[in-house]
């Protein structure tokens, strides 16, 4: 036998010292179910287009670790190194949008890209304090993508050359050893880093030839669920992949049989491998696209801005292999800028809640 039961007994020990805790998303109760970011897991966010789900993992897996980071750096040996693969957006955009972001933390401005980049579409003039606000953004991030914690890889890749490029990172931060004739581990140089790679999303990936015979989609799907399971199994990273949904959410047959109509497994589109291989499957859903206006109690209507904008988003924990599942948390969404924060649940929601919501007020 090649298991040595001292393992589970030193992570008992180290948990009773509180080591164990995972680096949080910033998303409390949410954590609270999915213990955090750990190594050693395989998560999909899923969801309809316009959801809002890269925005929530951009937060959840990238940004709030990072700002944790930055904050605890002298009180933890806990580190984070994020592998971003942004199949959709190019880098430059991407920070276009967390720049937004920042503007709403920092000063609580609601600002989206066309009005910062002076676009058609723009809801006002950028002043010269508002500026300098924008160019006093330029140290954070310089010093986010200058640091090696934040790494971001633009444009479509295929499953291999995703791979080959985080078992690169990997080797660059730990080695593989023989342990016997038939079984080699991995070990990092660091104990207490934690590696996430991100991939957004995966119905962009780049195809590829496999024995002279280009994969099908779902074959490609597979190929890439079966490398992001050895980034978990092997390199112990924590593996987020983005996957958008079918149609079969909004379709009418199952709005008439669903007494609450929420995303399930066979929403998320290509494999459903992917699903069985992931040990955390969540979804971001937006039942007001679906004419859904009294969701989980909460009047959604309430939730819609005097601007027309909808405030409102869930994220439903579908399948959780070390934690509970089949949970549905009501989240305040901004969408100018991607901001997310988790609410009280509808018994507890109150008419002042709501006018706070709607909009997105502390």
């Amino acid at each position: 036998m090649n298991f040595d039961f001292n393992e589970i007994l030193e992570d008992v020990e180290k948990g009773i010292a509180g080591e164990n805790k995972g680096i949080p998303t910033g998303f409390t109760l949410t954590d609270s179910y999915t213990n955090a970011i750990q190594d050693s897991i395989y998560c999909l966010v899923g969801g309809g287009p316009g959801t809002g789900k890269t925005s929530y993992v951009d937060l959840a897996y990238v940004l709030n670790p990072y700002d944790w980071w930055v904050n605890n750096k002298d009180k933890t040996d806990k580190k984070i190194k994020v592998i971003y693969r942004s199949m959709e957006r190019n880098t430059k955009y991407k920070i276009a949008k967390w720049t937004c972001l920042k503007l709403h933390k920092d000063y609580k401005i609601i600002i989206d890209v066309p009005t910062l980049f002076g676009w058609q579409g723009k809801k006002f003039e950028i002043d010269q304090e508002l500026k300098e606000k924008i160019e006093g953004c330029k140290e954070y991030f310089e010093t986010m993508l200058n640091s090696g914690v934040v790494n971001i890889y633009s444009g479509p890749e295929n499953p291999t050359g995703i791979r080959n490029q985080s078992v690169k990172i990997a080797l660059e931060n730990g080695k593989e050893e023989q342990v016997t004739e038939f079984q080699k581990v991995y070990k990092k140089n660091d104990k207490d880093l934690h590696i996430v790679q991100v991939n957004d999303h995966v119905g962009k990936l780049k195809s590829e030839v496999n024995g002279g015979v280009r994969l099908t989609e779902k074959a490609l799907l597979d190929k890439h669920s079966e490398y992001m399971g050895i980034l978990r199994e092997f390199y112990h990273f924590y593996v987020v992949d983005i996957v958008q949904f079918n149609r079969s959410i909004g379709s009418v047959d199952r709005m008439k049989v669903k007494e609450v109509v929420s995303p399930e497994l066979d929403d998320f589109k290509g494999s459903g491998n992917m699903c069985e291989n992931a040990d955390l499957v969540t979804a971001i859903y937006n039942p007001y696209r679906h004419k859904v206006f009294d969701f989980l109690d909460y009047n959604i209507n309430k939730f819609i801005s005097p601007s027309g904008e909808n405030r409102f988003r869930s994220l439903s924990i579908i399948k959780n292999t070390y934690g509970a599942d089949d949970i549905i948390l009501g989240l305040n969404f901004l969408g100018e800028n991607g901001n997310f924060r988790e609410i009280p649940t509808a018994d507890k929601f109150n008419e002042a809640m709501y006018n706070r919501a709607k909009n997105y007020e502390l």
